[in-house]
């Protein structure tokens, strides 16, 4: 089973190795000095310059990003039952630098879509929560993101308007990035509806940078994204479930070339949710006489906190170098009586650099805590009172990763990693599983 899982994932990128394996060179390196951004970011892609038009599309205004991430995945042990699975990603980004192109000061308009296509090994056979992959989401093609940026006062503050992704700017870690569980990305107890990957949802977002090293940020989006509904494309704009509010203050800093943030945030969901253990006479849902209809309470909410550092560097007297290890953490409460969750928290460590002559790899070890909330655990006491039953009572999910990202040239990334899920979906009644998978990305 595992050779068919990296026979599929490593298979997905066929013509790309091919490219590998050329001789000829694809891209055209930036110079180490006087180089612009995009020049810089295009010697990481695949194809580089794209013949040259990449920096004159650039010098007008325009920049885009076409992406695509392969991953074979496979419940090897535990869960529901062993399978595999193969999801990918299709990720299409641009910006307009209306300042270049139309001498609107300030000003940028960004668009994005992604086509995410695949089986839920979560759904399927690991049987968790936290969902084993970030990537796993319907095989429908989805606005993502469409906003216009405006920035005031020598960028001090700034306002976005339009169809926007919360996960973008809030409640994330960049380390947290290495990691392939959705835990790791968007929060799994900050909003159920929240509007994150794989579809963004009307919105404002404003931030202020009026301190050198710190930031406020503040965003209202609509409340719910509805993807299984109506708005399956995310094209359709709705006011009608209520809307989430976030805020978010942080503060970053640069310690002998070492760098490191925190940041602390907020949210609030508008609309009514419903009670998971007792409904509207005060009975539990699960006493014969309820009437079936969840107690409807106003508003959910949570907070949250998240910080990362460099605690090492290979060169610490070479502010670019990225050779070195960091360390980072997350944790965040949301009430009881209206989640599945209400405690989150996670650490980890980060090594790039750690093989000589690969200085750009990265790897790391992750591992998240997530606790069943006192009422839903309450429900499952009160079915097997009323009910005579004997179903284990949830308890807590952990997932254990070690990821280990190997960048074979520029705009080609292969990474193998492994998940341990103690309990998942919180329940000693699903057996412990094991994950592993090979992801492929390709920036062309």
């Amino acid at each position: 089973m595992p050779a068919d899982i990296i026979t599929n994932a490593v298979a997905s990128s066929v013509g790309s190795i091919a490219l590998l394996l050329n001789p000829t060179e694809l891209r055209h390196d930036a110079e180490s000095s006087g180089t612009n951004a995009p020049e810089a970011e295009a010697s990481d892609k695949l194809f580089g310059e794209w013949g040259g038009f990449r920096s004159i599309w650039s010098d007008h205004g325009f920049d885009f990003t076409v992406q695509y991430i392969g991953e074979g995945m496979a419940n090897t042990s535990g869960g529901i039952k062993r399978g595999q699975v193969y999801n990918g990603l299709l990720n299409m980004a641009a910006d307009l630098n209306l300042d270049k192109s139309f001498g609107w000061k300030s000003a940028t308009l960004h668009t994005g879509v992604l086509l995410p296509h695949g089986r839920s090994l979560s759904t399927y056979y690991s049987g968790d929560s936290f969902v084993a992959s970030n990537l796993d989401a319907d095989g429908e093609l989805h606005l993502f993101e469409l906003w216009l940026e405006q920035n005031f006062a020598e960028d001090k503050f700034s306002v976005r308007v339009g169809q926007m992704a919360v996960d973008q700017e809030f409640a994330f870690t960049e380390q947290g990035a290495l990691f392939n569980n959705s835990a790791f990305g968007w929060f799994p107890i900050v909003g159920a509806t929240a509007p994150v990957y794989p579809q963004g949802a009307p919105g404002v977002r404003i931030k202020l940078n009026t301190w050198e090293q710190s930031y406020l940020q503040f965003a209202v989006v609509d409340g719910d994204i509805d993807p299984s509904g109506d708005n399956v494309h995310g094209t359709k704009v709705k006011f009608n479930e209520g809307a989430l509010v976030l805020g978010e203050g942080g503060y970053n800093w640069n310690h002998n070339n070492k760098p490191g943030s925190i940041k602390i945030g907020a949210w609030y969901h508008t609309a009514h949710t419903d009670h998971v253990r007792t409904d509207d006479t005060g009975l539990s849902l699960a006493d014969p006489l309820t009437s079936g209809a969840p107690e409807s309470i106003k508003g959910n909410w949570g907070v949250y906190a998240a910080a990362e550092q460099v605690i090492w560097k290979e060169n610490s007297d070479d502010k670019d170098s990225k050779q070195g290890v960091g360390v980072f953490g997350r944790t965040g409460y949301e009430p009881s009586d209206r989640n599945f969750l209400s405690f989150y928290a996670e650490a980890g460590v980060t090594r790039t650099g750690l093989l000589s002559g690969r200085d750009d790899d990265v790897c790391g070890l992750g591992i998240a805590y997530g606790r069943v909330s006192s009422d839903t655990r309450g429900l499952v006491k009160d079915d097997n009172f009323f009910n005579a039953g004997g179903a284990a009572v949830p308890d807590h999910e952990i997932v254990i990763e070690v990821e280990y990202q190997f960048k074979l040239r520029p705009g080609f990334v292969i990474q193998p990693g492994i998940q341990f899920i103690k309990h998942p979906s919180g329940s000693a009644d699903i057996k412990d599983s094991t994950v592993i998978g090979l992801r492929t990305i390709i920036d062309f």
